[in-house]
């Protein structure tokens, strides 16, 4: 979450044979890697030998979903007022090494709780509207009766036992953190904050669809550096179950 352009250009200049890119940017709605705007997105990778670009988006989380949040009067974002113009970008990718099979990609980001006494009720809303625009998206049910294998990641801003998380997990999707066959690290905090606080648990891999999660980590390696954001990589490993 949060890509800038600059980042964005980085990253694929290191990993471009192996991986390709897609992130939109969130004031403008343009391609995060031609954006002239100082703005952020919500970028995905995926491995090109592994899997193929069937299709993709970006959603805005206010009541028109389709049009980029604009900025009120009030010097916040869309229907919802939040404090950016929040979003999803999600990819569609057909499975090289499975005939036939398709997995879905939705990286978001939820409102915080800075200047925000309505966070909350908003992360409510964000909730909801994934659990009706995804179905929308992939042309079938989320949930148990799911065909294809969907994943939901991103920084939530809240804990997994929050009402707006409930909402996701009672639904119910598939919770990584808690139904990881292995796993060391579930009570780990995934926010740091840069050292200035304790942490928070507030980044979380939802799933639906014919996947198991196997393992549940998360990444505090040292590379070199205190911090290499304020957020840890948060990291799962799955395996398809037909």
């Amino acid at each position: 979450q949060e890509v800038e352009r600059i980042q964005a250009e980085y990253i694929l200049s290191k990993v471009k044979d192996e991986y390709a890119l897609y992130g939109i940017g969130r004031e403008t709605g343009k391609d995060i890697l031609q954006t002239t705007k100082d703005e952020t997105s919500n970028t995905v990778l995926y491995r090109k030998s592994r899997f193929s670009l069937s299709s993709k988006g970006t959603f805005w989380h206010s009541d028109t979903p389709d049009q980029v949040a604009a900025k009120n009067k009030a010097n916040d974002y869309g229907s919802w007022h939040t404090t950016h113009p929040l979003c999803t970008s999600w990819i569609q990718l057909a499975d090289q090494d499975r005939t036939g099979r398709t997995l879905w990609l939705f990286n978001t980001h939820y409102q915080n709780n800075k200047n925000a006494p309505n966070a909350a009720s908003v992360r409510m809303l964000e909730s909801n509207l994934h659990l009706s625009r995804i179905p929308l998206i992939i042309s079938g049910p989320i949930g148990p009766s799911c065909k294809d294998a969907v994943l939901l990641t991103g920084d939530f801003n809240c804990a997994s036992t929050t009402d707006e998380l409930q909402r996701l997990i009672t639904f119910p999707l598939g919770y990584a953190r808690e139904d990881a066959v292995k796993s060391s690290f579930r009570t780990i905090n995934t926010c740091n904050d840069f050292g200035k606080s304790n942490g928070s648990l507030i980044d979380h891999i939802f799933f639906c669809g014919p996947l198991k999660a196997l393992t549940y980590s998360i990444d505090r390696r040292d590379y070199g550096i205190t911090y290499i954001s304020d957020h840890y990589p948060v990291l799962t490993e799955f395996s398809y179950t037909d």
